[in-house]
């Protein structure tokens, strides 16, 4: 399904954005005042990249990135052999807000590899994408085989419900805690 697509590669642009994402975002690194916050404090190397995708001008999905500067180590064990410097365009944790369907997952994709090839970026990158998501599988399958990584990391993440006030959480950690 087409979508209407926006990018917003400044932060004045991101206000327009403000109630609308406000309601999407779930996780602490996609709220937009956390998120303005971190790319101020790393200009001039960073500056947003926010896709926007609505339909029929409602907005249905968000893809919150940056593009930065980075390096990229080439290693043969410990010893780096290249290391290249690189405009990195990264979604960040947390940073698909709204629709999360086949078809949304589909459009960030293409946008974000259509900024490979006008050049805004070397590379991209998905920080800690679920593995079970439709982003990471349409991410891993899209692009040509050459453009793609084959050395994925997975990192395993958990969650703990606690019981009681955090008083009585505290209250039954050991004294080494």
């Amino acid at each position: 399904m087409p979508y209407e697509t926006r990018i917003i590669r400044d932060l004045e642009g991101l206000e327009s954005l403000r109630s609308d994402w406000g309601a999407l975002a779930t996780h602490p690194n996609a709220d937009l005042d956390f998120y303005r916050l971190i790319v101020r404090s790393r200009l001039p190397g960073v500056s947003p990249y926010v896709l926007a995708l609505q339909e029929g001008g409602s907005l249905v999905a968000l893809a919150v990135g940056r593009v930065e500067e980075a390096t990229v180590d080439f290693r043969i064990g410990y010893r780096t052999v290249w290391a290249p410097r690189v405009r990195a365009l990264t979604l960040v944790y947390g940073g698909w807000l709204g629709d999360q369907s086949d078809d949304v997952a589909t459009a960030i994709v293409l946008e974000f590899m259509s900024a490979l090839k006008n050049g805004e970026a070397d590379l991209i990158q998905f920080d800690w994408l679920p593995t079970e998501s439709s982003l990471y599988r349409i991410a891993r399958s899209t692009p040509s085989f050459l453009c793609r990584d084959h050395v994925v990391q997975s990192q395993m993440h958990s969650l703990m419900g606690l019981r009681g006030t955090l008083d009585e959480v505290l209250g039954q950690l050991s004294s080494n805690h």
